[in-house]
């Protein structure tokens, strides 16, 4: 009987289907479960390299946290967890860019602020106060500015000089109220017989317009009368030219 169930064909058909779709399955597992198998391998090789780093993140901590000095108030974590961000680079790099900024414009400013002469007298001095605060913006010839510079300086001293002239020499003198510098000549006036006249003279504007006038009620024929000693007002200083003379750049420490 059992030799007739294994010669039957129908029986050992069967056996071989049964292997084949056994076989068959497997394969298909196979096919199937191979993608499941490379994540589940490429996930544990992120965990052991996310291992690796979190031992290393550890042992640098533990490095960090034996620096730190023991009067610290700031923890090694906060130190770790906070680190410089886009925004804090942004600010730092405006912040730095502004200070550039700033100090360049102050540069310019004091740059601005430091005007110097044309004529090589170096920075304009500070303006006294009670004078024009303008009086080097405008156009000045060199022999302007060296008088402005010398009625400053003068100023300065505590001089009471109003203004300053200079001669054909290049020699200032100082101007005082009511005062003048004269150089004298002699000559005969039909009239007057011998006169002291006035060959040269620097002074009080308001006093050489007086001598002039002076002069031209004494000779009104005259065009241009020679000033004599007689039109010389009452209480009028007179002066010595060449006493009171000064070389400008020697007294204002230039070089010409």
């Amino acid at each position: 009987m059992y030799r007739d169930i294994l010669t039957n064909k129908w029986i050992l058909g069967g056996v071989a289907f049964l292997i084949l779709f056994s076989f068959s399955c497997y394969l298909w597992y196979q096919h199937e479960t191979a993608p499941y198998k490379q994540d589940a391998t490429e996930t544990a090789e992120i965990a052991r390299q996310w291992e690796i780093e979190k031992s290393r993140t550890s042992n640098l901590v533990e490095t960090a946290s034996s620096q730190v000095p023991a009067d610290s108030t700031v923890s090694t974590t906060d130190k770790q967890i906070n680190p410089i961000t886009d925004a804090d680079m942004r600010a730092i790099t405006s912040d730095s860019t502004l200070a550039i900024l700033t100090d360049q414009t102050q540069q310019l400013v004091t740059t601005e602020e430091v005007r110097v002469s044309p004529y090589g007298f170096g920075p304009y001095p500070k303006i006294p106060d009670g004078w024009p605060q303008g009086f080097f913006d405008r156009e000045l010839s060199r022999e302007e500015e060296l008088l402005g510079r010398v009625r400053i300086k003068l100023f300065e001293q505590g001089s009471d000089a109003i203004s300053v002239a200079i001669d054909d020499t290049g020699f200032v003198y100082p101007i005082e109220k009511n005062s003048v510098y004269i150089t004298w000549g002699e000559t005969s006036l039909p009239d007057l017989g011998v006169v002291k006249y006035i060959t040269d003279i620097l002074g009080d504007v308001a006093v050489l317009r007086q001598i002039e006038d002076n002069a031209r009620i004494r000779d009104p024929n005259m065009p241009f009368p020679l000033q004599i000693e007689a039109d010389i007002p009452e209480g009028v200083q007179l002066l010595t030219k060449n006493e009171e003379w000064f070389d400008p750049y020697e007294f204002l420490n230039l070089k010409r």
